[in-house]
C-alpha cells in the first residue's frame, strides 16, 4: 500500500510552512537521501504473573527528505478519559536544528534545539534513518556476518547469539533479517533462572529503515514494529512544518567548558 503525502496532510493536519522562521536557509538542498514516507504499527503485551496481559498499541508515521530531514510522528492510543496525541519531531541536518511538538498539546509550542555548530571545513553525512547509513549494499548482497555467532561476557556469564536470517522482501524493498539471542545467567540479575529474550530485526539498508522488528523479553514482554504503508519519493514539505498557530521556542543548551587538570 502507498501513503500519499495529502494522507498525512490530513491524518495529522499539518499546516503552512513556518519553520523558515528558525533558520532553514538553505534547507532542500538534494544531497542524495533516501527520500520515503511510511507508516508502522507498533504494539507491546505485557503478561502479568497471574496471567493478565497488558496491551498497548501506538502508531509511528517517519518521511525523509533527499536533504536529510526528517519527521517522526508517534500517535499513541487513547487511554480511558484521555485526549490522543501525536508527538511529532523534525530533524534538520541542513538548518542543524531540531524540532519538537505535540498535537494537541495544553500548550501550543514548537521546542527548537540548535545543534552544535560545525568547525571550519568539518563535513557530516545528513543520510541517517532510524540509525542505519542509507549507502550501504543492497539486501541481495547480505552483509559479511556469519551464520551465526556467539559472544559471552566472562564476567557476568551473559551469552548473545547472532543469526543471519537471509534476505526477504517487505512492501515492494529488499531487506536483510537478523536474530540477537540473549541468555542473561542465573544470578546475574538477582533471577533464580536464565533469562532468555530475542530480538528478530529485518532491515532495509537501501532505504535505512527497519520494516519489521519482533521482541521476546521476559521482564519487557512482546514487542512488535511492523511497516505497514510505504510510499517511495520526496515527501510533501509541509509535512516537516508545525501548525501555524504555534509559538517557536528556541533552547540553546549551556555548554561549559571541561576544567583541565594540572
Amino acid at each position: 500500500m502507498r501513503l500519499g503525502a495529502s494522507e498525512v496532510l490530513a491524518l495529522f493536519a499539518m499546516a503552512s510552512l513556518v519553520m523558515s522562521a528558525v533558520g532553514q536557509a538553505t534547507a532542500g538542498a538534494d544531497t542524495g537521501c533516501a527520500t520515503f514516507t511510511m507508516r508502522a504499527a507498533e504494539r507491546t503485551v505485557h503478561t502479568l504473573a497471574n496471567g493478565t496481559t497488558i496491551t498497548r498499541e501506538s502508531t509511528r508515521i517517519e518521511a525523509q527528505d533527499s536533504a536529510g530531514r526528517r519527521l517522526t510522528v508517534t500517535r499513541y492510543a487513547r487511554m480511558r478519559g484521555e485526549e490522543e496525541q501525536s508527538g511529532f519531531s523534525v530533524y534538520d541536518p541542513v538548518a542543524r536544528t531540531t524540532a519538537n511538538w505535540i498535537s494537541p498539546g495544553a500548550s501550543k509550542v514548537v521546542t527548537v534545539s540548535p545543534m552544535t555548530p560545525l568547525k571550519p571545513g568539518q563535513v557530516v553525512s545528513t543520510c541517517l534513518a532510524s540509525g542505519y547509513p542509507r549507502k550501504v549494499k543492497p539486501a541481495t548482497a547480505s552483509p559479511p556476518l556469519a551464520k551465526t555467532s556467539q559472544r559471552t561476557d566472562p564476567k557476568t556469564g551473559t551469552t548473545r547469539i547472532t543469526e543471519d536470517l537471509g534476505t526477504q522482501v517487505i512492501q515492494g524493498v529488499d531487506t536483510y533479517g537478523v536474530r540477537y539471542t540473549t541468555t542473561i545467567a542465573s544470578g546475574a540479575n538477582g533471577n533464580d533462572a536464565p533469562l532468555v529474550s530475542t530480538d528478530e530485526r529485518w532491515v532495509s539498508p537501501s532505504l535505512g529503515i527497519v520494516m519489521r522488528e519482533v521482541t521476546d523479553d521476559p521482564q519487557a514482554g512482546h514487542h512488535t514494529i511492523e511497516v505497514e504503508e510505504l510510499s517511495l519519493g520526496e515527501p510533501d514539505p509541509a509535512i516537516f512544518q508545525p501548525p501555524p498557530d504555534y509559538e517557536i521556542e528556541i533552547v540553546v543548551q549551556e555548554r561549559h567548558p571541561v576544567s583541565q587538570q594540572p
